[in-house]
């Protein structure tokens, strides 16, 4: 029986930093990340991509990050066999 773990985690920060100048978000270019108006007038929170961990020896694989694509498409992820 092949077994493949992977561990995963998922982080998700609000921030109260509204754009000088205006009411957008801060600019996230080059990142994947999703961003979202807070809770809070002028917050917004910023959504990483989910971190996990191959263990040495697992036949899994990382697809990298694509940053061509939307978040959560853009981020990182595990791919193993089935």
């Amino acid at each position: 029986m092949k077994f493949a773990a992977v561990l995963a985690f998922a982080a998700t920060t609000a921030l109260a930093a509204p754009k000088p100048g205006g009411d957008g978000p801060p600019p996230t270019d080059g990142q994947c990340v999703g961003v979202e108006k807070g809770p809070e007038p002028g917050s917004w929170v910023f959504k990483d991509c989910a971190l996990f961990q191959i263990p040495p020896g697992s036949p899994c694989t990382t697809i990298p990050e694509d940053l061509s694509k939307p978040y959560p498409d853009c981020c990182p992820k595990p791919s193993c066999p089935e």
